[in-house]
């Protein structure tokens, strides 16, 4: 037999004892049912041991609760819903300023329309009404513009802002002036085409406050914009209709005082459609 190396005999492999491990690498413990694989998520216990049914439901209930916690903001999001964050908080007090605004266009209307059911007596207190709710308007205004020039970041374009107030507050003054034409000229009985007018005016009112208050959901807004558009070609008509029954069954002083009074209507017809336009080219810059 030839001489080599001394043959070497593998040692006994010494049985496991219980509660230590059996491989490492394969990270299997030995319990009394047996080996199981190790499961990192599961208690610190049973890496080594099993412990009881009671010890395992008392320490489930205390650290693993199976719901989770109430949602205090009452906010539920889906799988895979977006949602827009913001790293500046903005101001809000512009868009506040100008749904105040607009809020007032919406009370003149209404006034302008007891104004014209009203006598002539009561024509004085309805135009001062009238003129406080344009002071309140460029009250606004003013606000807004202060805002502007202090905000750090606004939630619109300042331009876009500037255009909106501006034409929100000159609205406001036509108003206004329909009412002094109506005091100056003692017009207690306007024509119904009168009234046709005012009645659009005030749906347009109604679309432009609902509109301001919802400046932070342009997508919302598409509709108010097409709406506004088409009351204003129905004014523009109206208008012109009534320009020509005026002047077919007035004299010319008769139908001066109500061309005058007409023309302010359709002025602030004009200028609420202004307003649609300008919300119109935000929706489009923001998209």
């Amino acid at each position: 037999m030839a001489q080599g190396r001394p043959r070497l005999e593998p040692a006994a492999a010494k049985s496991p004892q219980k509660g230590t491990p059996v491989d490492s690498r394969a990270q299997t413990y030995k319990t009394e049912s047996g080996v199981e694989p190790w499961n990192p998520r599961a208690p610190f216990y049973s890496r080594y041991e099993r412990p009881s049914a009671e010890r395992r439901s008392r320490f489930d209930t205390t650290f693993m609760p199976e719901k989770p916690p109430p949602n205090p903001s009452g906010i539920h999001l889906r799988k895979g819903s977006m949602v827009k964050l913001r790293l500046f908080p903005q101001e809000t007090a512009g868009l506040q300023a100008l749904a105040r605004m607009a809020e007032q266009i919406e009370a003149g209307t209404h006034s302008l329309a007891e104004l014209l059911g009203a006598g002539r007596g009561d024509f004085a207190a309805l135009t001062e009404t009238l003129r406080q709710q344009e002071a309140a308007s460029t009250a606004d205004f003013a606000t807004l513009l202060t805002g502007m020039r202090t905000s750090f970041i606004n939630p619109l374009p300042r331009e876009d802002l500037y255009a909106l107030g501006q034409l929100l507050n000159e609205t406001s003054e036509m108003l206004a002036g329909a009412g002094e034409v109506i005091e100056l000229y003692a017009l207690d009985r306007s024509p119904n085409r009168v009234s046709d007018q005012l009645e659009i005016l005030s749906r347009q009112a109604e679309l432009t406050t609902a509109a301001m208050k919802s400046l932070n959901d342009l997508d919302s807004l598409e509709d108010y914009w097409l709406e506004v558009l088409r009351l204003a070609k129905r004014a523009d008509h109206t208008h012109r209709v009534l320009v020509a029954e005026l002047l077919d069954g007035h004299s010319p002083t008769t139908f001066s005082k109500y061309k005058m009074l007409a023309d302010q209507f359709a002025a602030a017809s004009r200028q609420m459609r202004s307003i649609a336009t300008q919300v119109g080219s935000i929706i489009v810059k923001e998209s």
